[in-house]
């Protein structure tokens, strides 16, 4: 595949053709770090968003769905999620 700089770019595989690794990470995401934890700023991802102009009383709801949401997938990933359930 030729770029419109006439440099040649390789044709990425067919999802056909790499099916059996989709989602299997390669070697450099045993170096990326990851950091699971509450935002430092409550809310922030709702705060960045905005007010949705579509229902003016979701904006109300969502603050504590957030919160609830962010809890129980850290529970889950610190593999507490049975002892909450209890």
């Amino acid at each position: 595949m030729s770029t419109e700089h006439g440099k040649t770019q390789e044709q990425p595989a067919r999802l056909e053709e790499q099916i059996e690794r989709f989602w299997s990470m390669g070697d450099e995401a045993v170096a990326m770090p990851i950091h699971i934890a509450m935002p430092e700023i409550e809310g922030e991802i709702l705060k960045l968003l905005g007010e949705p102009d579509f229902d003016p009383a979701l904006a109300e709801r969502l603050p504590e769905v957030y919160a609830r949401v962010s809890r129980r997938a850290l529970a889950v990933a610190f593999g507490q999620e049975r002892a909450s359930e209890a």
